[in-house]
């Protein structure tokens, strides 16, 4: 009587500790768990850590009294540092802008030699216009109906052999490396369709 009693005290506690390590095992593995814990490797936010102004040193060397109600001198208003470095906020310097920037006799000479001041501010825009224009007029009927599929790179790709000789024989020639029509790889189609349903 005292053995069955005693083996099954011994059954139900060895289930219990199996429970409660299958338990531990399966919570250990969470990742909310070992964030509570605190067994998570945790980065400081770069966004969040607060920079502090360096220390600065006295001219003799001793303490100052302190001044009661006075701003720390090592205190950094956030707002002030980030304008600063935006370029909105300059204390006691020169406000550099696009306009008044000093350039070097090279730089300048650069900037002068790629025309920088008459470049187009728009050109991304224009050129986006121009080739989603011509990419619309290739576009067949089943490039429509097969809107999911992805679709190909336009633009022409020039066959780099053929453009060497094209170049090489010009040179010989005499004649201007422009002269001459580009060869250009052109695109396979993609079914075997007519082409009146294209």
């Amino acid at each position: 009587m005292f053995r069955k009693k005693f083996e099954k005290k011994l059954f139900s506690s060895v289930i219990i500790i199996s429970h409660l390590t299958i338990m531990t095992c399966m919570v250990s593995g969470c990742d909310e768990t070992k964030r509570v814990f605190g067994q998570t490797k945790l980065a400081p936010d770069e966004f969040t850590v607060y920079r502090r102004a360096p220390l600065n040193i006295p001219p003799d060397f001793s303490l100052r009294p302190p001044n009661p109600g006075a701003k720390r001198l090592d205190n950094v208003d956030p707002r002030s540092s980030v304008g600063k470095t935006l370029g909105v906020l300059d204390s006691g310097r020169d406000k550099r802008s696009k306009k008044n920037l000093k350039y070097s006799s090279g730089e300048a000479a650069l900037l002068q030699l790629f025309e920088t001041d008459r470049a187009n501010p728009n050109i991304r825009k224009l050129i986006e216009r121009e080739t989603a224009s011509l990419y619309e007029k290739d576009k067949t009927i089943t490039d429509k109906m097969l809107f999911w599929a992805t679709k190909p790179k336009f633009g022409t790709a020039l066959d780099p052999v053929k453009e060497k000789k094209r170049i090489e024989q010009n040179q010989v020639l005499g004649k201007k490396i422009n002269s001459g029509e580009v060869p250009i790889i052109s695109r396979k189609t993609k079914s075997k369709i007519p082409a009146i349903w294209r």
